[in-house]
């Protein structure tokens, strides 16, 4: 146990680590989860760049439990790691991880999402700020977006904030991309799409650091920080994964 906490003392830091915040995937059933967002936090984690104060809930319409969400990502992690696995680290990860069975269209289930992120505040302080990752079909970004809206999920007050991070492709054609993007600036802030050469692409490694870059309240590639006093009800920023951005 020591040799382990000593190890990871000297784990290789390779930048400022996150903020406090709880991470909610919808889609978290689904492959990219497991190969590669599960995969990618886990390298934050080794290298510390997630903060101590920190959660994951996984959103998805397959009836699962909490503890067997946790089963399954351990086993992806074993089956989908490109480093050598720590079972203290996997151990703290498993703590974190939690999961809700629901429909993307209906109300109740980000009512309950509402519930549980309140709750996952007070028993791992992650001081209300939430990043929404939708690894899910492009027709549910809009209506998803639209649902935390609706149930205050996307309001940003009293220093807390919201993101959302949006998986390609963004639409089947540049009218159905447009349109996406009006629906989403309905409840959005501002979109921002990452730099060609800093998104990382479709790699692990580019996937970490978009993850990093959500749950950091700064960014030195990102918008200015939202201070809760200038804007009392600013709503969250959404930001677009690699690839073709076609509204633009």
């Amino acid at each position: 146990m020591a040799q382990t906490a000593a190890a990871n003392a000297n784990a290789e830091r390779i930048g400022r680590p996150g903020d406090p915040c709880v991470m909610v995937i919808f889609g978290a059933s689904g492959d990219l989860t497991r190969r590669k967002l599960i995969p990618a936090l886990y390298n934050l984690g080794k290298h510390h760049l997630l903060s101590r104060e920190f959660a994951v809930v996984g959103v998805a319409r397959d009836a699962m439990t909490t503890d067997e969400f946790r089963a399954k990502l351990k086993q992806d992690l074993q089956q989908f790691a490109d480093v050598e696995l720590d079972p203290d680290l996997q151990e703290w990860f498993e703590r974190r991880m939690y999961y809700l069975t629901g429909e993307f269209g209906d109300q109740r289930t980000f009512l309950q999402l509402k519930d549980l992120l309140q709750e996952l505040d007070v028993s791992h302080s992650t001081h209300g700020n939430y990043f929404y990752y939708l690894a899910i079909a492009p027709d549910f970004f809009g209506p998803v977006v639209e649902q935390l809206h609706t149930v205050g999920l996307m309001t940003e007050e009293n220093h807390h904030w919201r993101r959302v991070i949006v998986e390609k492709p963004f639409g089947r054609d540049l009218e159905s991309a447009r349109a996406l993007n009006k629906q989403l600036l309905k409840v959005v802030s501002a979109l921002h799409r990452p730099h060609p050469d800093l998104s990382g692409g479709n790699s692990r490694r580019g996937a970490a650091w978009r993850l990093l870059r959500s749950c950091r309240s700064t960014s030195r590639h990102g918008p200015e920080p939202h201070h809760a006093t200038d804007q009392p009800h600013r709503h969250g920023t959404a930001y677009f994964v690699s690839g073709r951005c076609r509204p633009r």
